[in-house]
C-alpha cells in the first residue's frame, strides 16, 4: 500500500504543477491546467530514475499524449522486454487506489456515507456470520474489518463472509480491498440478476 500511496501523491503533486496562473485574456479566477507542463513534469521526474514507465493521457475517450521508455523486463528476469503504452503489466496494490476512488464515488452517487455497512450490496444467497451486519465501507478501506484471511478469489470472500468477523484492530489483508469486487458492481447497477448461480457470480463480478 505505501508505493500505491506514493504514486498517488505523486500523481497529485504533478497536478499542481501542472497549474499556471490564468492567462489574462481569460475571465477565469483559478490556475488553468497545462497538458504540456504536466507531461513535461512526468518525464522530467521518471526518466532515467526507472528501469521502465509509460503513461496515456486521455479526455473524454480521445488519447492526447502517449510515451514510453526503458525496459519492461530485465535480464536477469527473463528476455529482455522494452516497456510500450500497450504492454500488459502486474498493478498489484495499484489497484487498491483506483479501487478506493471507485467506492467513494458510488458512496457520494448513492447519498452514502463510509459509515454504512457494506452487507446490503452482497449476493442475497451468502449465507452473512458474525459482524458482517456491521462491516463498513470504512472498516475495509482502512483495513480494520477484521476479516479472517488474505485471500482474495470468488470462494475465499464467500468463506469469509460466512465465517464472520473478528477483532477490528489494523491489519493490513487483501480481502479487505477484494471483497469491493462483489460490493462495487452491486452498488454500481451492473448485476441484473442477484441470484445467480456462484459461477455466474464469479464471471460477472470478476467482468
Amino acid at each position: 500500500m505505501k508505493y500505491s500511496l506514493s504514486f498517488s501523491l505523486l500523481a497529485l503533486l504533478l497536478v499542481f504543477t501542472a497549474c499556471e496562473p490564468p492567462n489574462l485574456g481569460f475571465q477565469s479566477n483559478s490556475p488553468e491546467f497545462n497538458l504540456e507542463l504536466f507531461e513535461s513534469n512526468l518525464q522530467n521526474y521518471l526518466s532515467g530514475k526507472t528501469v521502465g514507465f509509460a503513461y496515456t493521457i486521455a479526455h473524454e475517450g480521445e488519447l492526447l499524449k502517449s510515451w514510453s521508455e526503458g525496459q519492461a523486463r530485465l535480464a536477469m528476469d527473463g528476455p529482455i522486454e522494452n516497456m510500450s503504452i500497450d504492454k500488459s503489466i502486474y498493478m498489484a496494490s495499484v489497484s487498491k487506489t483506483i479501487t478506493a476512488a471507485a467506492v467513494m464515488t458510488l458512496i457520494e452517487e448513492l447519498n452514502l456515507s463510509i459509515d454504512d455497512p457494506i452487507a446490503p450490496y452482497l449476493p442475497p444467497n451468502w449465507e452473512q456470520g458474525p459482524g458482517i451486519d456491521e462491516l463498513s465501507f470504512k472498516d475495509l478501506l482502512t483495513h480494520r474489518s477484521g476479516m479472517p484471511g488474505e485471500g482474495f478469489s470468488f470462494s475465499d470472500l464467500r468463506g469469509y463472509i460466512k465465517e464472520g468477523l473478528g477483532p477490528k484492530t489494523y491489519d493490513y489483508a487483501n480481502s479487505n480491498f477484494g471483497i469491493f469486487r462483489i460490493v462495487v458492481p452491486f452498488m454500481a447497477g451492473m448485476i441484473d440478476n442477484k441470484n445467480v448461480s456462484d459461477s455466474e457470480m464469479d464471471l460477472n463480478t470478476s467482468m
